[in-house]
């Protein structure tokens, strides 16, 4: 969704294999998200690899629990923003 966004329209990216497959894919042409996020998101945050693993494995070591990388992320990007949230958190 970063790249459309930046491109202004779907453009079609082959996804490689990731930790976090449910945060990567294509953008279905005509997805109605495209404008949602052009219009919405203020901020991207992108996170690669090796930081996805590293919630990862945070999570197993500090806390006993297994999860897909989609909390690797999650966790990657909770990290980035602590503090920057109107929210409090």
């Amino acid at each position: 969704m970063y790249e459309c966004v930046r491109a202004g329209s779907i453009v079609w990216e082959e996804s490689a294999e990731t930790l976090s497959d449910g945060t990567a894919g294509g953008v279905e042409d005509g997805a109605v998200t495209l404008a949602l996020c052009r219009d919405a998101v203020d901020d991207w945050i992108l996170v690669d690899e090796a930081r996805i693993a590293e919630g990862v494995f945070y999570m197993m070591k500090e806390h006993h629990k297994v999860g897909w990388g989609g909390v690797g992320w999650n966790l990657e990007v909770g990290w980035r923003c602590e503090g920057k949230s109107e929210l409090g958190f």
